[in-house]
């Protein structure tokens, strides 16, 4: 059976102090929000056992490509495996957020202290920071069903109410979300040659 197996946090760097820019403390809160709505969710401990099985699976082929017996993977590269998926994730997140291409994103990884934060790459020694190509490898970890699943369950945690009176929404969502209403653009508008017309 696949556990997580624990693992000490880093050191982690403090964020600047920055004053005076809305767009950037505005940026900042949302990141800190999304790494709390993870938290919560539990969307990392799905992500790292899937990884975790992935990994066990390739490994018990590989070793009954040898005619080797299968075994369970070492906490040391439980450990490993938890980190990367972990950062991965988190990689992932922040760039769909940017709407940026990989290597604009690696590049603004590189130099951006609450970007380091939120995708647990800003270490008290060194910050390791994928390349384009590492990022691209990052997202592809995982089939699109399963990615959907994860969606799925974060979205109806945001939908289930208040277990008590004195209790917070799952999430910590002021109301719950209802699943019932769907919010669609319907704006048409007619093609350049029919507005020339």
């Amino acid at each position: 059976m696949l556990e997580i197996v624990p693992f000490q946090e880093e050191f982690r760097q403090g964020l600047p102090n920055v004053t005076g820019n809305v767009d950037y403390e505005q940026f900042r809160d949302s990141l800190e929000r999304t790494a709390e709505l993870i938290k919560l969710s539990k969307i990392e401990q799905r992500v790292m056992l899937e990884a975790l099985r992935q990994h066990q699976d390739e490994d018990n082929r590989r070793r009954q490509a040898r005619g080797k017996k299968p075994k369970q993977l070492k906490a040391k590269a439980k450990q490993r495996i938890q980190k990367m998926v972990r950062q991965a994730l988190r990689c992932g997140i922040a760039r769909h957020l940017t709407g940026e291409a990989y290597r604009v994103f690696s590049c603004r990884l590189a130099d951006s202290p609450v970007l380091q934060k939120f995708c647990l790459i800003d270490g008290m020694v060194a910050i390791q920071v994928p390349s384009k190509s590492q990022l691209q490898r990052y997202e592809g970890m995982f089939g699109e069903e399963f990615l959907r699943e994860i969606i799925s369950q974060v979205a109806g945690k945001a939908a289930e109410p208040e277990a008590a009176e004195e209790q917070e929404q799952v999430l910590g969502l002021e109301h719950p979300i209802s699943l019932k209403d769907y919010f669609v653009d319907t704006t048409c508008l007619g093609s350049k040659h029919s507005l020339s017309g």
